[in-house]
This record gives C-alpha cells, structure tokens and sequence, in this order.
C-alpha cells in the first residue's frame, strides 16, 4: 500500500487545493495535523466553528478525490469533534495498523493538546504494536525530525523511547516546519511531513508499506 503524509497546513488553502494531485499517487493519505487556520488575535473559544470550515474543506476535496484517507488533530486544531476520517484510536487497513498520536510537548504557547512527557508515555503505552504499525502523529520523537530553526530539538523523548523499544514500521509526524525530513530509529522509519507556508507548494512523502521505499514529494 501506498501512503502519502502531508501536515500542519493552518488553514491555507492554496496547499490544500494540490491534495487530490498526491491523492492520485497513493492508496491511502495522511494529514497529521495542524490542519485548521485561525485569525490574529482570535478568541481561542470562537476556533472550533471556524475552524470546521478547514476540516470540511479539506476532507471534502479528498472526499472527491476517491481516496481513503485520515487525519489526526494537531497543537493549533481546537475543534474537539470527530468530523469524516479522524483517526481516533487502531484501525487496521490493508494489513496495517495506523495509531493515532496527537499530543505535543508544551513550549510557551499555551496551544491545544499539550502534554507532558509522562502523558505521552502514557498514551503510547496504550497501543499495541507490531512491524506492520504506522503512528500518525503530530509530534516528532526526540533528535529525529524535530530540529528547529533556532538550533532546538523540540521532539518527544517519551516517543523516542517507545519507538526504540517497539520499532514499528514507521512514524510520520509534523509540527516542527523547519524540519521536512527523514530519519531512522532502528528500524523504523521516521518522516517529518510538514509544509513551508512561506510558499505555497504542498509537500510530503510517499511510503510504500510493502518495500519500505519512500519518495520525497513536491507539488508547487
């Protein structure tokens, strides 16, 4: 099965528009986050009705586009709702189980769904995993993916040490811009999918759960 991972678009949708064109690459998509926009300076209890028109927006063009696909919330989503595809605990498709991981550490935001470390463990100690398991989630695990601009490593050591322990097939994450990449951990294959919204390209990868191969994907 073929996956294409994409993420943290805040509501832009001049990236979203160039979805149905990765769609038609894949079997299955996965926006890991940060899908929703939001104004300056925005009440953060006004988001969730505005920020449904993201959701609805970007779900009905892969709805369109004839592909399965899920998604997960991220720090700056403050809808709550299960709309369309969310991933919101397993599901296995074609053989491989996807766990939803939408959890990020706090760094001086005060944005929705952060946790600490502890939490995070907690979470991951929930799942079941085996060689055939994806995590779709927000965060990056601690030194893979996570390098932001200022130098920082931003990632999850709890998700470091869960991977290092249960090794599944692979992790697509967001959050961190800056950092649109891959790595490994043992085994498992890392993937920051976030998009650059200084432009306006969309840009992600392309996993193939079979082989293990993945392409670096660029739709200007």
């Amino acid at each position: 099965m073929k996956l294409f991972a994409c993420s943290d678009f805040h509501g832009a949708r001049i990236i979203m528009d160039k979805l149905p064109q990765a769609a038609e690459m894949a079997d299955m998509v996965l926006l890991c986050g940060d899908i929703c926009g939001r104004k300056f300076g925005q009440p953060t209890e006004n988001l969730p009705a505005f920020q449904r028109e993201s959701i609805d927006y970007v779900c009905g063009l892969l709805d369109a586009a004839g592909k399965p696909y899920r998604y997960i919330y991220g720090n700056d989503d403050w809808i709550e709702t299960t709309l369309h595809a969310r991933l919101i605990k397993p599901e296995t498709v074609n053989g491989v189980t996807l766990l939803p991981m939408d959890l990020v550490l706090p760094f001086g935001k005060h944005t929705n769904r952060e946790a600490p470390e502890e939490e995070i463990a907690a979470r991951l100690e929930e799942f079941t995993c085996t060689q055939t398991t994806i995590v779709v989630a927000h965060t990056p695990p601690y030194g893979a993916c996570d390098l932001a601009a200022s130098g920082k490593r931003c990632g999850s050591t709890a998700a470091r040490e869960w991977i290092e322990r249960n090794q599944p097939l692979a992790w697509f994450c967001g959050h961190i811009h800056e950092d649109y990449s891959t790595d490994r951990i043992g085994k498992t294959r890392i993937f920051n999918c976030a998009v650059w919204l200084w432009e306006t390209s969309l840009r992600g990868w392309l996993f193939d759960t079979d082989t293990g191969a993945y392409e670096k994907i660029l739709i200007p």
